[in-house]
């Protein structure tokens, strides 16, 4: 048996610790364990909207990375069709011409 179990049954029987011959917790560490958890909720709750923030930021650049990627592509498809059109349909320009 381990001793958190053996420790809930102590408390099974006995819900308020009263007949227990454990020891009482020192006040001022339950005080200060009472303070830390208040100060890591704390943080917590004022770390929040900064990590939403910063993930909404994240989220925006890989939209606009992909976004430009896009771009990117269609502009190289675009010069491509243009120039093998081009070779094939366009006039000689005017400075090419003999006179």
């Amino acid at each position: 048996m381990t001793r958190a179990s053996k420790e809930a049954d102590k408390y099974e029987d006995d819900p308020t610790g009263s007949k227990s011959d454990a020891d009482k917790p020192d006040e001022a560490k339950v005080r200060a364990a009472t303070r830390d958890v208040q100060h890591a909720k704390t943080a917590q709750t004022n770390a929040a909207p900064a990590v939403n923030d910063a993930q909404s930021a994240l989220d925006a650049a890989k939209k606009m990375a992909e976004d430009a990627r896009a771009m990117r592509e269609d502009a190289a498809r675009e010069a491509k069709n243009r120039t093998m059109t081009g070779l094939l349909t366009r006039p000689p320009t005017p400075w090419c011409r003999n006179r």
